[in-house]
């Protein structure tokens, strides 16, 4: 990842602070440009692609691959599960859900 450079052996440390410990920043993270919405969409639609998205991360087996962080490396199925918690319970109380 080109995200902070090379991180090497910090990035275990990285990704135990970013889930677990350390609050994240208000409005100031940015995201890669494939990840941004472009037109106002159907909410119906949205919040039913996202059920459906939580219905296959908790359809995973223990044992199935969960890939690799583009810049926490590779990451537990726990750490896995809380960053995506995280990342969703961000954006809801961004949003006031």
């Amino acid at each position: 990842s080109k995200l902070l450079g090379n991180l090497g052996p910090q990035r275990p440390v990285l990704a135990l602070l970013m889930i677990d410990v350390l609050p994240w920043p208000k409005g100031k993270a940015k995201t890669v440009p494939e990840m941004l919405s472009t037109a106002e969409g159907d909410l119906a639609a949205d919040v039913e692609r996202l059920r459906r998205t939580f219905e296959q991360v908790a359809e995973r087996g223990a044992q199935e691959s969960w890939g690799v962080h583009p810049l926490f490396g590779a990451l537990s199925r726990a750490q896995w599960g809380r960053l995506i918690w995280r990342h969703v319970d961000y954006h809801l109380k961004q949003f006031g859900v």
